[in-house]
């Protein structure tokens, strides 16, 4: 019998199947095809301006945001149920203990956010080019800061999607919760200014911040900081609960 160990593979190498991938780029596409003006290949990473006329609601913008965030949602919810349901109780003893089990989860999550947006980088310079605009009216050099909060912003949501499908059992509410929470808070602060700094839905994005609206913008590291504090909270602290909560009261069969 053979005892030499075998290569370790991302588990989101699996999940990352040609229909995942098929789909986040149709929707890039989509994005890019759908922008109003025609004009700005890289409004839909800067998220939904503040409007002139607060008391109008930007259904467009809305739609697009919606539609930017949904498809690493819907693969996130997979991700962090497939092996659940199919596993149940089996999981943590073949992977030997919670945290190498949550680690691997944690890991496969970053790397499918990281491709998914690669995958909207790439296409949208292809868009560019097609279209006659050179690559650098994108802006790459300020695309950083869109980059960083847009990852943070849906690396966090992943992580609440997971920890949401380790701890209860209602899996599509979890999944619509997300969704909802995104929404929710995001439809308040497109109709008032004021407390746009401080809606969960808005912190993805670049034009709700103080470097596109220093009035009523949130302030760039404070956003930063709070969603990688409560990145690492989770990170750290759910092996501690899964610990706490046994395999069996934890995990489905």
């Amino acid at each position: 019998m053979s005892t030499r160990k075998r290569k370790w593979i991302p588990p989101c190498l699996y999940t990352m199947n040609p229909i995942f991938l098929g789909v986040f780029i149709v929707t890039f596409i989509a994005l890019n095809l759908t922008e109003p003006g025609g004009s700005d290949s890289s409004l839909f990473w800067g998220g939904i301006a503040f409007q002139a006329d607060p008391n109008s609601l930007d259904l467009i913008g809305l739609g697009r945001w919606m539609l930017f965030v949904s498809p690493y949602i819907l693969f996130a919810c997979v991700l962090s149920e497939q092996e659940l349901n199919k596993m149940g109780p089996y999981v943590i003893p073949r992977y030997q203990s919670y945290t190498r089990w949550w680690r691997s989860k944690v890991l496969s999550l970053m790397i499918g956010c990281l491709i998914y947006l690669a995958l909207g980088v790439i296409e949208t310079m292809i868009h560019l080019n097609f279209s006659g605009q050179g690559v650098q009216d994108i802006g790459l050099s300020s695309l950083g800061v869109p980059l960083c909060l847009t990852f943070l912003h849906l690396y966090l949501i992943s992580l609440l999607i997971l920890a949401g499908h380790t701890l209860f059992s209602n899996q599509h509410v979890i999944a619509l919760g997300a969704l909802g929470i995104e929404g929710i808070t995001l439809l308040p602060a497109m109709m008032h200014a004021k407390v746009s700094r401080f809606m969960f839905g808005t912190w993805g994005m670049l034009y709700r911040s103080n470097l596109a609206n220093q009035t009523f913008g949130f302030h760039i590291i404070a956003i930063l900081l709070v969603q990688t504090i409560l990145c690492a909270i989770l990170i750290v602290g759910m092996p501690f609960v899964l610990k706490r909560r046994g395999v069996f009261s934890t995990l489905r069969v």
